[in-house]
């Protein structure tokens, strides 16, 4: 796999990115052992997953729009 950043980390500036990685939390709950390379089929399903939710709701980390993002708007208070 390569080390391509996608996730920031807790707390961090917006250039601070983490390599892709995969645990599996049931059994490694710390997040010690990285299993992307020994499951690559998983990793990219979970990619092709983000990438559609990317083209659907948007992702400012890629600056990317959105195809059904609605603009912002305010509900008008009860009465008005």
């Amino acid at each position: 796999m390569d080390d391509t950043p996608y996730e920031r980390k807790p707390g961090a500036a917006k250039e601070a990115l983490l390599p892709e990685a995969l645990y599996d939390l049931a059994a490694d709950v710390g997040e010690t052992k990285d299993l992307i390379r020994q499951h690559p089929e998983v990793a990219q399903r979970l990619r092709a997953l983000a990438e559609r939710m990317r083209e659907d709701m948007g992702d400012s980390a890629t600056n990317q729009k959105g195809k059904n993002r609605r603009p912002v708007g305010r509900v008008p208070a009860s009465g008005q």
